[in-house]
């Protein structure tokens, strides 16, 4: 799947019957503009919503080692309720921001419409890559929430099936940050080169602002 550099309208091709789970890997397009064109475009939204919010706090408590420190429970707890109000807040955060920020590139999606995009062309992808941690908690337990690893690296075995998990993530991570450039490109009805641009230009936004806020500090003390 490459990112196109011009935007080519896919619904003169048949976006009907697609089944959208799985449709979005590989007919990103056609599949956001079936649910753009639909009656009940933010079918499920919420529901996704709370899903993936789920899912990405399952992976930053994982990255933090978040058990060094806390206990299952507090590690539940920070999963499910902060991950659901996460992923709530972002669907609405992040839509309103590629909304602005795409305008400036010509786009001409509406803030429904990049939910639309975040949830199907972002949320949907995290919560099909998120199904991975069923057999990974199964296989590795609390110990993909620690730093250390005693049980997995003493078993050569635990050990290939880890990083085995690993490149399947990471090669559906890259894959599914092309999908969300498609989605929100089809939104705004541009090219996903642009919506790569629309999705940059925040960030360089945040980091001027950073800056600056680090300067003034700077010179007050």
């Amino acid at each position: 799947m490459s990112i196109e550099n011009h935007y080519e309208p896919p619904y003169k091709r048949d976006p009907e019957g697609l089944a959208p789970w799985l449709s979005v890997w590989v007919r990103t397009r056609e599949t956001i503009r079936q649910f753009l064109d639909s009656s009940n475009p933010a079918s499920n939204m919420i529901v996704i919503a709370l899903l993936a919010g789920i899912v990405n706090a399952l992976n930053q408590a994982s990255s933090k080692g978040y058990l060094d420190d806390s206990s299952i429970g507090a590690l539940i707890f920070v999963v499910i309720a902060g991950g659901m109000i996460g992923g709530l807040v972002s669907l609405y955060f992040l839509s309103f921001i590629l909304k602005w920020t795409g305008s400036w590139l010509g786009g001409a999606g509406t803030s429904a419409e990049l939910r639309v995009a975040v949830t199907r062309g972002i949320n949907v992808p995290v919560i099909m890559v998120g199904i991975l941690w069923i057999p990974e908690l199964l296989l590795f337990g609390q110990e993909l929430f620690t730093t250390e690893m005693p049980r997995v690296d003493a078993s050569p075995i635990l050990t290939g099936l880890y990083y085995f998990f690993l490149g399947i993530e990471v090669i559906l991570s890259v894959w599914s940050i092309i999908i969300a450039l498609k989605a929100i490109g089809e939104a705004h009805r541009f090219s996903a080169w642009k919506a790569l641009w629309s999705v940059i230009i925040p960030g360089i936004i945040l980091v001027f602002i950073i800056c600056i806020i680090m300067i003034i500090a700077s010179v007050a003390t």
